[in-house]
């Protein structure tokens, strides 16, 4: 059995200040530890929105999984001061120390997402649909905060709406239980405890569906 991860940054072993999450304690390597036999695929992307997920898939789906399991949102839905374009430019002509001082202003009033309700769920059934027939797993966007809502204003009613077009369309996994405690400073990465949340979370799940893949070989 093989199962396809698609994510963006979340899945990845990182550093934020005081907080480092080992390769040994990602929830990915802990679920090849446990589950030997199954081959496990990792498509992981830093800062990826949903749509560079699917650009990707001219790669990946060539992999023939059995299982896909998707972990992406929070990079497409976060309320922005600039769309990607505009951010792009403003990087390539060295503008970012002029227009600083109005980020968070233009956060709050412009509400632009790098990827629209619209073209996020568009992007989603074009994931689903690469691979026809198969279980479509998504891991619930972790919830927003009221520390988060002041750094992005409008961040939490976002992922709620985000998460609502996964669930649409996917076995969806909730996380909107997922603990403070279990996410960086950041607000919206992991530490070693909620690796090891998720991990406790697909656990059930990929025992379940190794199930189902073992009935449907031939005797």
């Amino acid at each position: 059995m093989k199962v396809l991860f698609l994510t963006d940054s979340l899945s990845l072993p990182r550093s934020y200040k005081n907080a480092v999450v080992k390769w040994e304690e990602i929830y990915f390597t802990r679920l090849k530890q446990r589950f030997p036999d199954v081959e496990f695929i990792l498509m992981a992307m830093g800062g990826a929105t949903i749509v560079q997920i699917q650009l990707a898939l001219n790669y990946y789906v060539h992999t023939n999984p059995d299982l896909v399991i998707l972990q992406s949102g929070i990079v497409d839905c976060a309320p922005r001061a600039f769309g990607q374009l505009e951010q792009q430019i403003i990087f390539k002509l060295k503008l970012f120390r002029l227009v600083k001082p109005f980020v968070k202003t233009l956060r709050k009033y412009r509400r632009i997402s790098y990827t629209s309700p619209k073209t996020f769920e568009a992007t989603l059934l074009k994931i689903k649909h690469a691979f026809p027939g198969k279980p479509f797993i998504a891991i619930g966007i972790l919830p927003g905060c009221k520390d988060y809502d002041l750094l992005l204003p409008n961040v939490s009613k976002k992922i709620v709406e985000y998460n609502g077009i996964l669930a649409g369309h996917t076995d969806f996994i909730e996380n909107d239980d997922f603990p403070a405690e279990g996410i960086v400073g950041d607000f919206h990465h992991m530490n070693a405890y909620g690796h090891n949340i998720i991990y406790h979370k697909l656990e059930p799940v990929i025992e379940r569906h190794i199930g189902i893949f073992k009935t449907k070989q031939p005797q």
